[in-house]
């Protein structure tokens, strides 16, 4: 993640690149979705992350 996208347009890719798969036979399920959109967020989201992770047991 680029410091130009912004959360939101990270997520609307991810998941637009999700749907494709959905279309092609391949279901993802949310946690990996859940995973890949808070691994690339920036460093000073880190403890937002942990919490995240934390509590949904991620």
């Amino acid at each position: 993640m680029t410091d130009e996208e912004t959360i939101v347009k990270y997520n609307v890719l991810v998941l637009d690149i999700a749907n494709k798969l959905f279309t092609l036979g391949e279901k993802i399920v949310e946690p990996k979705l859940v995973r890949k959109v808070l691994r690339l967020l920036p460093r000073h989201f880190d403890m937002k992350v942990t919490a995240i992770e934390e509590e949904n047991d991620i």
